[in-house]
C-alpha cells in the first residue's frame, strides 16, 4: 500500500474542521490526513475539466463547453497510430467490454477519451506487469521481464501518440474506430490473395 500527503486548494468557505486538523489559511487548506491507497504509482489521475463540469453535482448548465471542430485528415506519412494497431485494438476490446462503448461514443469529449486511456494504463496495465519491492526508504515498482516494461512503454507511447492524433484531426475520435476497421479488412484481404 502507498501513502499520499493530500494537498488541496479550495474556496475560503471552508473553516477548521476539528479532529482532522484541516486548517484555513487564504483560499487553500491542508491536511495532514494519510490515505491509504493500492494504486500502483503515486500517480494522480486528474479529469480533463470537461469531464468534470459534466459530472458534477452543482452544474446545472448542461452545454457542452467543448467547439466542434471541421475534420482534418492525418498526412500520409503520419505514423502517429498506424504502429499502433495491437494497442488500439487492445483499448477497443476494454472499452467494449468494460465500458459499453467505441471511440466514435467520444466524438462530443476527446479529453474523456484521453482520460479513459490514462486510467486503463493505470489501473489495468500497471498492476498486472509490475511488482512491489519495498524498501527502506520508499515502495518502488519494478517490472518483472523485460516484456512487461515494453508493454507499458508502448502504451505510454500510444497514449502520446493518441493525444497528437487528436490534435491533428481536430480532436474527433471515430478515426480510431475507421483505422481498425480497415486494418481488419486489409489483413482479410491479404489472407484471400494468399488462398488464391
Amino acid at each position: 500500500m502507498s501513502s499520499i500527503l493530500i494537498k488541496t486548494i479550495t474556496t475560503p468557505a471552508l473553516s477548521l474542521i476539528t479532529n482532522n486538523v484541516i486548517t484555513n489559511t487564504s483560499k487553500c487548506f491542508h491536511t495532514n490526513i494519510i490515505l491509504k491507497s493500492k494504486a500502483i504509482s503515486q500517480t494522480v489521475i486528474i479529469p480533463p475539466k470537461a469531464i468534470i463540469q459534466r459530472y458534477s453535482l452543482n452544474n446545472t448548465n448542461t452545454f457542452n463547453n467543448t467547439t466542434e471542430t471541421e475534420y482534418k485528415q492525418l498526412p500520409e506519412d503520419s505514423q502517429y497510430i498506424e504502429k499502433f494497431y495491437d494497442e488500439l485494438e487492445t483499448f477497443q476490446l476494454f472499452l467494449k467490454s468494460e465500458l459499453h462503448k467505441s471511440f466514435s461514443d467520444f466524438e462530443d469529449s476527446p479529453q474523456e477519451l484521453v482520460f479513459e486511456l490514462e486510467k486503463y494504463i493505470q489501473m489495468e496495465l500497471l498492476p498486472r506487469h509490475t511488482k512491489l519491492c519495498d524498501d527502506d526508504i520508499k515502495s518502488t515498482f519494478k517490472f518483472p521481464t523485460m516484456g512487461d516494461k515494453l508493454v507499458i512503454d508502448r502504451f505510454l507511447d500510444f497514449l502520446h501518440n493518441v493525444n497528437i492524433t487528436l490534435v491533428l484531426n481536430g480532436g474527433h475520435t471515430f478515426i480510431f474506430d475507421i483505422i481498425i476497421q480497415s486494418k481488419k479488412s486489409f489483413d482479410e484481404f491479404q489472407k484471400q490473395q494468399k488462398t488464391k
